[in-house]
């Protein structure tokens, strides 16, 4: 691995870890210049470090969409309970 993929590795690592703090923008950079990065053609050691961070990226989303659900059903559930029993903790 040269020094200038070391480089891009480890731009992507760090674009991909901030994923849930940026709410997905630094890890759909992440994948497209891992895409990209990996069009152009390196080492086997690129490759597996570039599929790993395209894997934690979809990790993530499929973590915000599963978190996204749960959180709407909770609160139709809440509403649809306090339409039908009026109390004071609902």
């Amino acid at each position: 691995m040269t020094e200038d993929n070391k480089k891009g590795v480890w731009f992507a690592y760090i674009a991909s870890f901030l994923t849930p703090f940026t709410l997905l923008v630094s890890g759909i950079i992440a994948i497209i210049y891992a895409g990209y990065k990996m069009n152009k053609g390196t080492d086997e050691l690129t490759y597996s470090h570039y599929y790993t961070i395209i894997r934690s990226f979809f990790l993530f989303f499929t973590f915000f969409v599963v978190l996204g659900v749960t959180a709407a059903t909770t609160t139709g559930m809440a509403a649809g309970a306090e339409y039908w029993i009026h109390s004071d903790i609902l």
